[in-house]
């Protein structure tokens, strides 16, 4: 479900070609007005012929039908990412409401095994999960240097230290991962209502105790962080995103109380207990 278009020129934006994707459900799509440039559109769609009218040009895009998960599938929960990636253990078609859905039990890394419907609960797939790089990868099938066999104590050779570069460029990434906002928060195809209160739903974590690691698992996509950094560094990730998180829910509530008074009303009224300190400290400096 991607669009592509042209950068703009005099005459105008272009959408110059689209994906599609086979399905089961041929009838599955919409017409959808491109709202950005040079990103990948993604679109929603929920078996309904309709228009979007948002931004410049005209695109066709055909959806597939609902993902149908297999045993062994591997997936994350949207709504509990801390739970970390799960391996389906057992996938039965059921009906809800007349409408065809799965009920799945799970195990997940950090969660434990769980029974849940389909009809209730979006799943992703385990790939969506970030990556945190290395500097090695071990490689188990490759001979041992010759240095292996040397006395204790003799010195490394030269070409064993870490290429700087190369160390540079990997902190660099892993500083972008740890301060990367989930996507339900900054997503542009979704409301500013639903991305202001998946936001305010950040202010959930904290850093002390589980919860600290619960958001450490969701960011560098570890069942254990500690297996990768000690506490004393996931702190100070955790500082730096606190101060992206802040910033972008400025942001946000400058915009929404602009574009949508009556529904940044409804969602800072809904604010749950943990945020509302810092929604209100938002709305003072907005």
């Amino acid at each position: 479900m991607v669009c592509l278009w042209s950068e703009p020129d005099n005459a105008g934006w272009f959408l110059w070609g689209f994906f599609l994707s086979r399905s089961s459900r041929p009838d599955i799509c919409i017409n959808v007005r491109v709202v950005a440039v040079g990103r990948w559109a993604r679109v929603a769609a929920h078996g309904l012929r309709q228009r979007i009218r948002a931004g410049r040009g005209w695109g066709l895009l055909i959806m597939s039908g609902p993902t149908d998960w297999n045993k062994g599938d591997n997936v994350v929960h949207a709504a509990k990412p801390e739970w970390g990636a799960g391996e389906v253990l057992v996938a039965e078609p059921v009906v809800h409401d007349g409408r065809k859905c799965q009920r799945l039990t799970i195990r997940f890394s950090r969660g434990g095994t769980k029974t849940i419907s389909t009809a209730f609960a979006e799943l992703k797939p385990a790939s969506e999960l970030p990556r945190i790089p290395r500097l090695i990868e071990p490689d188990d099938d490759a001979p041992a240097p010759a240095s292996a066999n040397k006395p204790r104590g003799s010195a490394p050779p030269a070409d064993t230290e870490p290429n700087p570069l190369a160390k540079s460029a990997m902190d660099s990434e892993i500083a972008a991962i740890m301060g990367k906002l989930p996507e339900k928060a900054t997503d542009p195809f979704t409301s500013g209502k639903a991305r202001l209160a998946a936001t305010l739903d950040l202010f959930k974590y904290t850093d002390s105790g589980g919860s600290l690691l619960d958001w450490a698992a969701i960011q560098t996509g570890l069942p254990d962080p500690l297996s990768r950094f000690n506490r004393h560094e996931l702190e100070q990730w955790f500082a730096k995103f606190k101060i992206e998180l802040e910033a972008h829910l400025r942001k946000l509530v400058r915009d929404l109380k602009k574009a949508d008074p009556s529904g940044y009303a409804e969602v800072a009224a809904a604010c749950p207990q943990i945020a509302r300190g810092a929604l209100r400290k938002a709305e003072a400096m907005a």
